[in-house]
């Protein structure tokens, strides 16, 4: 993920070099927005605060075993999402720093 400078060269380059017209994703400082949604979101004009949850994980096999998972516990959930996704967040929210380090250092580097 490029920082605001590494942006900001890319953008003039893309000015210089004629292509200032054309298209390009939303910017956004990614450290705001992270703040934005830990504080619960910023409400649409209807006043509708946010809900969906998406990211990417850019490993077909983490996305596999994401809905494996994900699948297991909505039908042990009886299909409620709010109540599934409380029931992964509580098991994440019961791990320590230390544990979660643990884990991700037995994991290694992703393939």
């Amino acid at each position: 993920m490029p920082t605001v400078r590494q942006s900001a060269e890319f953008y003039m380059k893309a000015l210089k070099d004629g292509k200032g017209d054309l298209h390009t994703p939303h910017p956004v400082i990614v450290e705001e927005e992270n703040k934005k949604r830990e504080q619960g979101g910023t409400p649409t004009e209807e006043g509708k605060l946010p809900t969906r949850i998406a990211f990417d994980v850019a490993d077909n096999e983490v996305y596999r075993r994401f809905h494996v998972v994900r699948h297991r516990w909505m039908k042990r959930a009886g299909g409620n999402p709010t109540l599934m996704m409380e029931g992964m967040l509580t098991l994440l929210e019961k791990l320590s720093d230390e544990s979660i380090d643990s884990i991700l250092d037995n994991l290694g580097e992703p393939t």
